[in-house]
């Protein structure tokens, strides 16, 4: 996923990989990572959610200063304990599969294998996966290299 910010083309991952960076060492390996729509009701639940267990931005403060600005589709990036993700994301009313459950049980998966976990919330869509998983290659031809197939682009967002 490539998000366009002030005339610069960022991969998501980048954006996931600088937040996990900013993490004390400590913490690094006990955590995961999440990507909400603020103006989607599961997003806005599931950081609502971390927040009222994690100190740290109020999504509700952050969606209200965004509409000010104008933004189209305020987006919130964040880290949480791998118990506290896992829960918030058990504890949302999602009507669309998959499973509250299973979702806070791939998170705690992920971690347990050793990777970060990430999850993106987005208009009702879930993914739960890997920051690795996220990286984009540079071009079409290392898709094609790495994995003997290629995925040809159908749009940019």
């Amino acid at each position: 996923m490539r998000i366009a910010i002030q005339g610069k083309t960022l991969v998501l991952a980048d954006l996931l990989s600088d937040a996990y960076s900013r993490l004390s060492p400590q913490l690094a390996d006990k955590v995961g990572l999440y990507v909400v729509s603020l103006r989607d009701g599961p997003g806005f639940s599931l950081a609502s959610a971390i927040h009222a267990v994690v100190r740290g931005p109020d999504p509700a403060e952050i969606r209200r200063r965004a509409q000010h600005l104008g933004a189209v589709e305020p987006m919130m990036v964040g880290t949480a304990r791998i118990d506290t993700l896992a829960s918030a994301l058990e504890s949302l009313a999602l009507t669309a599969p998959p499973d509250q459950h299973l979702l806070g049980w791939v998170v705690r998966e992920i971690h347990r294998g050793g990777d970060v976990p990430v999850v993106v919330l987005v208009e009702g869509a879930v993914i739960a996966s890997t920051l690795e998983a996220l990286r984009e290659p540079d071009s079409e031809a290392e898709l094609t290299d790495a994995w003997g197939w290629s995925t040809p682009v159908v749009g940019h967002a």
